[in-house]
């Protein structure tokens, strides 16, 4: 049971990896040692900081929206 929970969480790291590339190009290096552990904090760092970058985006955006006057 534990080899097959580990394979499946391997398995969807690796599709959240996919998705990370797909949607906004980000390539993460393979693991330094293939261990669930290792991938998953790489996986999550990814995301966090995709998230991240994408939300400091869209608050620049706002902000300059929100400057612009309305006769324009």
């Amino acid at each position: 049971m534990y080899v097959m929970s580990c394979k499946r969480a391997w398995e969807i790291l690796q599709e959240i990896r996919w998705v990370l590339k797909d949607v906004v190009g980000a390539e993460l290096p393979p693991p330094t040692r293939k261990t669930i552990d290792l991938e998953g904090r790489m996986v999550k760092e990814s995301v966090r900081k995709c998230l991240r970058d994408r939300q400091i985006v869209l608050n620049d955006l706002c902000s300059r929206h929100s400057r612009i006057p309305e006769s324009i």
